[in-house]
């Protein structure tokens, strides 16, 4: 099974996710691909193109609301039309 880890968020908030995570942002962008709304959609349409229905969303401590609404908002919405 294939893994994808994907941060939907802007650039200026690397340095506070980082400080949350107590690490670095360039250590951050290491372990996670921080990509935009319309980026994360283009990347998971061909998996839906093949038929993924379901996609899992995680969200680790502290809680990633603004994550979670750009899903919601963008990325949902654009892999329904």
């Amino acid at each position: 099974m294939r893994s994808i880890t994907l941060s939907l968020r802007a650039p200026d908030r690397a340095k506070e996710r980082a400080a949350a995570m107590r690490t670095s942002p360039d250590e951050l962008l290491q372990r996670f691909k921080a990509v935009t709304p319309e980026r994360c959609a283009e990347i998971l349409r061909p998996f839906r193109d093949l038929g993924v229905g379901d996609f899992l969303m995680l969200s680790r401590a502290p809680a990633d609301e603004r994550t979670m609404e750009l899903f919601a908002q963008h990325v949902a919405p654009a892999l329904r039309g």
